[in-house]
């Protein structure tokens, strides 16, 4: 669907309403907004409707036995990133980028046999949603223009004979050595640091991230006012930026499986005498970042004495979340779920009072406890810190605020982290993960807001 023409994607989009009646009919719409530059991308949207009516429900008696009502509108949009041709980089390249959202809607309602229209009871509606969608991020001013420096590498020589042994495959760094003109038996005699340079790439091309989710979300008519949603994400950047370590360009331009025609042996450089000279070590197209996991919402409101309660669940749970430093290299993966900075659960509870004037909120925030080491080095000694967690995060937090009448104005108070939960220990602010929790403790504050 996503890549056809757009006349074509109109006919594959139907909106189902199905329900009671004689006549079934088809019907869709094509609206091509146009083209427009938008923060500097050339943007094309596309919307594609339709609908379809005929009858499901089969008389029974006094009653039908099972209705069921289908939608689904897709949406569409294509940019490709352009610049002003001064200076050479991927943003004056285009570089394209689709976003489509699919909202197939399905409710169904059951009618129970032998009861009249009147006395039906209507269990419960569902909606399906998803997108499918596709981003670019450019690389900003530092990772193309930064200055570059000089450096200097202590690296061992991978392709030296001792080291062949040492490669995840001997065969392999061992072919690729060969191919690099190093003959077998070689050792590397250099026992100084390698020179090279660090800093900007002018050529670095978009990082380019795929997305797709699907969920449900539940709305029984016997529960007024109540809500559940479940949804299932999964995210893949490619061609992330990084720079690598010269050890790291080393080693891969022998290790890669495809032979040495790749990034790496470009940026290792060698003299006449086979011995590594010159290490290039600037910002890389190299790495890859994905991550999956499931949402899950829950609200509900109602009204209680003069005013109204609503409570809003979110709860987020991560399955995975999985760094490819080098994304020709499936297997070198870095596993972070889990890890300080990566909780695998998280959630929020938010939960108001309106009455009158006034608005009442407490909120509610946890996520669960985190390794302090990596999952790789836990595995293999997993009692080599106390503690090895940091434990897990619960803080609350509370605001009052009153609205004068229609004058724009409102007064707040509030507390933050209200039972003054610490941290774990050795964990500040200015450490990385440390800012999920609240190093600051207890803190009051007030105020007031004009709106215009």
């Amino acid at each position: 669907y996503l890549r056809a023409p757009a006349a074509k994607l109109a006919q594959r989009v139907q909106a189902l309403e199905l329900g009671h009646g004689d006549i079934a009919h088809d019907h869709v719409d094509l609206t091509v907004e146009g083209m427009r530059k938008e923060r500097g991308m050339l943007v094309h949207d596309h919307h594609a409707a339709g609908q379809r009516s005929q009858p499901l429900g089969q008389p029974f008696g006094h009653a039908t036995m099972f209705v069921c009502q289908q939608e689904a509108w897709l949406t569409g949009r294509w940019a490709r990133a352009v610049g002003d041709g001064s200076h050479r980089s991927s943003v004056a390249r285009p570089d394209k980028v689709w976003h489509a959202r699919v909202r197939p809607i399905h409710r169904c309602v059951y009618n129970v046999i032998h009861c009249s229209p009147e006395q039906d009871r209507r269990i419960a509606g569902q909606r399906l949603r998803g997108t499918v969608s596709s981003a670019v991020r450019a690389p900003n001013i530092g990772e193309l223009f930064g200055g570059q420096s000089q450096n200097f590498s202590t690296i061992t020589d991978p392709c030296s004979v001792k080291q062949l042994k040492n490669a995840p495959n001997q065969a392999v760094r061992t072919a690729n050595c060969a191919a690099l003109g190093i003959p077998a038996g070689w050792t590397a005699t250099n026992s100084a640091t390698i020179a090279g340079i660090s800093g900007g790439n002018p050529d670095l091309k978009p990082e380019q991230g795929r997305t797709w989710t699907g969920g449900i979300v539940l709305t029984p008519e016997f529960l007024p006012g109540f809500g559940l949603t479940a949804d299932y994400w999964n995210i893949k950047l490619t061609n992330a930026i990084s720079a690598p370590s010269g050890t790291d360009i080393a080693n891969h331009c022998v290790d890669s499986t495809t032979g040495i025609n790749n990034v790496y042996c470009a940026n290792a450089l060698r003299g006449p005498d086979h011995e590594l000279n010159f290490i290039n070590s600037i910002n890389q197209n190299i790495s890859l970042l994905s991550t999956s996991g499931v949402d899950l919402g829950a609200y509900y409101s109602h009204a209680i004495g003069a005013g109204k309660l609503t409570f809003n669940l979110d709860v987020t749970k991560v399955i995975a979340f999985t760094e490819h430093p080098f994304q020709d290299d499936p297997t070198n993966t870095v596993q972070d779920n889990g890890t300080l900075g990566f909780p695998r659960w998280k959630g929020v509870l938010r939960t108001s009072y309106a009455m009158n004037h006034w608005l009442i909120n407490w909120n509610m925030r946890y996520f669960s406890s985190m390794l302090r080491v990596s999952n790789e080095s836990y595995a293999s000694n997993p009692y080599q810190l106390t503690p090895i967690r940091a434990g897990a995060g619960f803080f609350n937090d509370v605001k009052a605020g009153y609205t004068f009448g229609k004058s724009g104005w409102q007064g707040y108070v509030g507390i933050t982290n209200v039972f003054d939960r610490d941290p774990p220990v050795n964990i500040f602010g200015n450490t990385f993960g440390g800012g999920l929790y609240d190093a600051i403790g207890r803190a009051y504050y007030a105020g007031f807001n004009y709106n215009f």
